[in-house]
């Protein structure tokens, strides 16, 4: 389990009347097709994880991964916890493959669908090499909706020049790459499924009956011919989805109008958060060749920027029992750690490189987190959570032994899309599993990857925005992450690229938290709970900090009035966004007719103690940076007293609301900001 999550309830209230959605996939994976001598497990380097994962978070799934190499597959009675399965093997060699047919066919009788991209994965048993009895599994794709004779081996051929396209649906199948003159693969699968749909349909021209049916979804799945999943160039590395792997998985798993916890928003505003890995605490700044980096950070980036940061810090790099250490790194980083806007953090002790080898787990993590605590910390302020070093592949004890001391989580994943990986298949999941842990990642790569392990460029990280501009748009696909490493305030080149990246994140829209915070909504996105009362009504649970449910291709509203623990929403990019309040539970009605009570329209921080009405309106914000908000249908045109109050400050004043009832107002008061408004007596409507 990951780190305790804070307000876990269970739904009570209408769970009589509400149906269950289960949101969690089964993903299947065969360890034994993993290449030797990789720092990641066979988990983390299978496609399903590399690829299919991301979009699979973003429509609003989690994914439990079983190895089918030395796990047991589940129950009957295990698989009801799951929507669906998915499987993505590298050849047709499985253990105990027989059994996992029936097994396979047992799941799409019970009506679970099963996604099955690349090949089915079972052709040939592998322990003793003896070839599946053919007509098991012809009886396994018949159930799919697809009609295929194993004993056609005759039709497989990798040769494009017998091949050509039927017909096809570009949107479904060449979404980052076409098709053209890349027919590489040909099986014959013909779809016989009443309902199925069929994007992509191949050709053989030498056959009179060649037609072959490769990319196809209905009420079973959906199922991609190997070859037309995805792109690879050996030579760079670069990957390409060839099917829109967003519309194939939300109509494979049956999605459609089924909310998506999502992380990457609250009320409305896109999540920034910052955190900085310790190494290089000690460089000598090219600045100045005087100050150390950490300085650095500290002048020209923690005292100058209103928005949180969570610092690390690698324990032997200060610790004046080391070589590296001494009295004045102490002091640095009691200083840093000391900031109102700085969240501590470990960077372990002594920064392993690679945690599957030998190391001393109790130093790293529970050494580490005493000195900081201890020497470096306030008591008011303590660590609470570990980023992990290196290779970012912490063994299951690690996690575990983290998950015991209450720490909280990260590093891995380093998602970019840009010009150098232009591609939703290089961003990353929400996290990894680590045999029965969690691991978190994060949302955007570090300026040693784009500074090419630190060789240079040094202003790299500056190209992180064009990731932020392409996770943006045409769809809002997380968080934006600011992640580096103290050393960036070595070079000059790399503290303006920071700089251009702060200057950039404060032009945007943003709500600004600290990482523990972004951690927390990955929490509740893990454990949400959904059920469905009726066609428009649904509740929601167990979501602990997250604050966000996405409804996609929704043009309907809230209804407030049949709606419980709902304090706004928005519209962008042809979703609903819902604004959940401080409640445990919530209930979100929709209705074709535009509310007419007040709400949330937009706001950077959390919203507390919501109190909306058109004429008075009354509301907390809390957290760091510039706390901005806007309060949807109240009169047009028509004044209101606003009094803004956080700490020793007041501010008071007098707003209009625009030509829609739009009351907006911004603040630099920092902590919690209680905000009031009340219409004036004769409400000031201009005339």
């Amino acid at each position: 389990m990951a780190a305790s999550l804070p307000g876990l309830v269970q739904w009570r209230s209408g769970a009589a009347q509400a149906t269950s959605v289960p949101r969690e996939v089964l993903a299947l994976f065969d360890s034994s097709e993993a290449k030797p001598g990789s720092e990641l497990s066979p988990l983390r380097n299978s496609l399903i994880h590399s690829l299919a994962e991301m979009p699979l978070n973003y429509l609003g799934l989690k994914l439990h991964y079983l190895d089918v190499d030395t796990e047991a597959l589940p129950s009957d009675e295990e698989m009801r916890r799951y929507r669906g399965i998915i499987s993505w093997y590298g050849d047709d060699r499985l253990r105990n493959a027989d059994g996992y047919l029936r097994w396979l066919q047992r799941q799409i009788a019970a009506g679970r669908p099963v996604v099955t991209m690349g090949s089915l994965g079972a052709s040939v048993d592998a322990a003793s090499g003896a070839e599946v009895n053919p007509g098991l599994v012809d009886a396994t794709f018949e159930m799919m909706g697809l009609r295929y004779s194993s004993l056609s081996e005759g039709q497989q051929t990798d040769n494009p020049l017998l091949l050509g396209v039927r017909n096809k649906v570009p949107e479904m199948v060449e979404f980052e790459r076409t098709l053209d003159g890349e027919l590489i693969a040909y099986e014959q699968y013909r779809s016989v499924g009443p309902n199925n749909r069929v994007y992509l349909t191949l050709t053989r021209t030498d056959l009179a009956d060649g037609d072959s049916d490769v990319v196809v979804t209905g009420p079973w799945g959906g199922f991609v011919l190997g070859g037309y999943d995805y792109y690879y160039q050996p030579r760079t590395f670069q990957k390409r989805w060839r099917i829109n792997p967003f519309a194939f998985f939300d109509e494979a798993f049956g999605l459609a109008g089924m909310p998506r916890p999502d992380v990457s928003t609250l009320n409305g505003s896109r999540v920034f958060y910052t955190h900085i890995d310790g190494d290089g605490f000690n460089n000598i700044t090219e600045m100045d060749y005087v100050s150390l980096s950490a300085e650095v950070l500290l002048k020209r980036f923690f005292k100058r920027y209103d928005l949180p940061f969570t610092l690390s810090i690698v324990v032997n790099d200060i610790d004046p029992a080391s070589s590296l250490g001494g009295e004045r790194q102490v002091r640095v980083a009691r200083e840093i750690f000391a900031q109102p806007n700085v969240e501590p953090a470990s960077h372990t002790y002594t920064h392993p490189f690679d945690w599957s080898k030998p190391f001393d787990l109790e130093r790293e993590i529970k050494g580490a987190l005493d000195f900081l605590n201890q020497r470096v910390a306030a008591p008011d302020k303590p660590v609470r959570l570990i980023l992990w070093s290196g290779a970012t592949n912490p063994i299951e004890p690690a996690i575990a032994r983290s998950d015991e001391l209450g720490l909280f989580n990260i590093n891995g994943g380093d998602g970019r899309f840009d010009s150098m990986r232009n591609s939703y298949s290089s961003l990353a999941p929400l996290t990894t599993q680590v045999g029965q842990r969690t691991q978190f990642y994060t949302s955007n790569a570090n300026d040693n990857i784009y500074g090419n392990d630190w060789t240079g460029p040094y202003y790299g990280l500056r190209n992180v925005v064009e990731t932020w501009q392409k996770t943006e748009s045409p769809r809002r696909v997380g968080a934006m992450n600011a992640y580096f490493h103290i050393f960036t305030g070595e070079k000059y080149a790399s503290v303006r690229a920071l700089e251009t990246v702060y200057d950039y994140a404060l032009s945007q829209p943003i709500a600004p938290m600290y990482t523990t915070e972004y951690l927390q909504l990955v929490q509740g996105f893990l454990y949400t709970e959904l059920a469905r009362a009726n066609q428009d009504t649904w509740t929601a649970s167990n979501y602990g900090a997250l604050r966000t449910l996405r409804f996609d291709s929704e043009q309907r509203f809230p209804d407030f009035d049949r709606s419980e623990n709902v304090i706004g929403y928005g519209q962008y990019q042809g979703s609903l966004y819902v604004f959940l309040g401080e409640g445990a539970t919530a209930r979100i009605a929709l209705s074709a007719a535009r509310p007419t009570r007040p709400f949330i329209a937009r706001a950077s921080h959390r919203v507390l103690d919501a109190k909306l009405e058109p004429q008075a309106i009354a509301l907390a914000l809390e957290g760091v940076g510039r706390k901005t908000v806007s309060v949807g249908n109240l009169p047009p045109n028509t004044d209101y007293d606003v009094v803004v109050a956080g700490g020793a400050q007041e501010q008071r004043g007098r707003l209009r609301t625009d030509g829609q009832g739009v009351l907006s107002w911004t603040t630099d008061a920092r902590g919690r900001v209680q905000v009031t408004a009340s219409r004036v007596a004769d409400g000031g409507a201009s005339r």
